[in-house]
């Protein structure tokens, strides 16, 4: 039977202390509950040092190969791995889907403004991490017995030293966000949409603009910045290949765990925050009394309903909690859950061929509105709307939708923002909402 090692180390309530013990050294990646009140925000989860990447090009290629090695690479190594039962992930894979990855899974035409060049899937499989349980208050280190021996005493030894000081040079804009879209064509686009809707074509589509500035200095500043400001409970920072990944996203893609029950979190339905509390609970209010977006969030449900259910149980998929409000830093949100139990011998990275990109942030029916996608959104998404996340060798797993995401590349920052367009929609509406729910990044980083 395979056996693990495991450290308990002294408890750290902001895990950023402790990637900044080991950046130097490994470069690793970090999965980041900001410490989110609840459940959510449980554990942090900090990994790096991979025996093994898998690197998808940043090219469509309708070819979905690299899933095959990601399941073929983790049945390989679950024989040797064992689980620490009270931890999320002892080990597996951990990385991020792009959203232009769908080019791999459905045909689909390529996006506009292909200008960003980081790859459409980028994993690592791992045989250690540091877990941080903010609800027991234990951090510890846990590696798998096949990892080298130096590697795990040099993390330990790291993480013995007081966390380092932050000496790379302080992250600067040179120039205001600007879109890449101005706000006549925005609102033209919109009134395209709901043409398409009136023709019948699609129920809704998920319509984003993307913003994007000049910069300098070291990307994990930002993110600093960025996580003080907006306190999301399925945030990360990864320096992949090509770019970093600065990610504050509130939303779940999906979590499962290891006897295969799987749930679903989608987010539609907004409301800004407002500092003075009477009008802030009146925003609340009027979302959660919304005909409209009620209505766009079961539009969402049903969609994700029929993406489970090609992978799980006969009548197993249920909605058991429908347009619960959240409540964040930014925004008030609509989320929903969607439950189901796996078939037999399916995995996590079967769930993600059968449901990627999460219908939250495409539309439906999700062919379609990913085509009209294409056609008017000027450039690729890239990351946002993609997902980040981990599987572990006993198969629990915990992905994101990468909203409220930020990429560094080449010296320029990006962002998105956007929303759902159904028939009713008010298009002068339709763009503030997606200047609401990115307002407050860019801002951080502008101050």
């Amino acid at each position: 039977m395979a056996t693990h090692y495991r450290s308990e180390l002294p408890y750290q309530k902001d895990i950023s202390l402790v990637y900044q013990c080991i950046r130097d050294i490994l470069s690793p990646i970090l999965l980041d509950s900001s410490n989110f009140a609840g459940n959510e925000g449980r554990y942090d989860i900090l990994s790096g040092a991979p025996e093994h990447e898998v690197i998808s090009s940043s090219l469509p290629s309708q070819d979905s190969t690299s899933l095959e090695t990601l399941n073929n690479l983790l049945r390989e190594y679950a024989e040797k791995s064992s689980q620490a039962e009270d931890l999320p992930f002892s080990g597996g894979l951990i990385g991020y889907i792009a959203y232009d990855f769908n080019q791999n899974i459905e045909k689909l035409p390529p996006p506009k403004g292909q200008d960003i060049s980081i790859p459409n899937l980028h994993f690592l499989l791992v045989g250690w991490a540091i877990i941080t349980d903010h609800t027991e208050k234990k951090t510890c280190l846990v590696a798998q017995s096949w990892v080298n021996v130096t590697l795990v005493k040099d993390i330990e030894t790291a993480l013995t030293q007081p966390p380092k000081p932050l000496t790379s040079s302080e992250f600067t804009l040179k120039e205001e966000f600007s879109s890449n879209i101005s706000e006549q064509d925005y609102l033209k686009n919109i009134t395209r949409i709901k043409s398409y809707i009136a023709n019948g074509d699609c129920y809704q589509v998920n319509y984003a603009q993307r913003f994007s500035a000049n910069c300098d200095g070291d990307p994990w500043q930002a993110y600093l910045r960025l996580r003080a400001s907006t306190k999301s409970p399925y945030s990360a920072y990864f320096e992949a290949r090509g770019g970093t990944i600065m990610c504050t996203s509130p939303e779940r893609f999906f979590i499962s765990n290891k006897h295969g029950e799987i749930e679903t979190n989608p987010i539609k339905g907004t409301r800004p925050r407002n500092a003075h509390p009477q009008q802030d609970t009146a925003l609340a209010k009027e979302l959660i009394n919304s005909p409209k977006d009620k209505a766009e969030n079961l539009m969402i449900v049903d969609l994700l309903r029929n993406d489970l259910s090609k992978v799980c149980l006969t009548n197993s998929v249920k909605a058991p909690e429908l347009f619960k409000l959240h409540s964040f830093s930014n925004v008030h949100h609509l989320v929903s859950r969607v439950t189901g139990l796996l078939q037999p011998k399916k995995t996590p990275i079967d769930v993600l061929q059968a449901t990627f990109p999460g219908g939250s942030i495409t539309g439906a029916p999700k062919v379609r509105s990913m085509e009209i996608i294409n056609e008017l959104e000027p450039n690729q998404r890239s990351i946002y709307c993609g997902s980040i996340g981990y599987i572990g060798f006993d198969h629990q797993s915990q992905f994101n939708i990468c909203i409220r995401t930020m990429l560094h590349t080449n010296n320029k920052v990006y962002c998105w923002g956007g929303g759902g367009i159904v028939s009713d929609s008010i298009p002068e509406q339709e763009y503030q909402e997606s200047l609401d729910k990115i307002q407050l990044l860019m801002e951080t980083l502008e101050q």
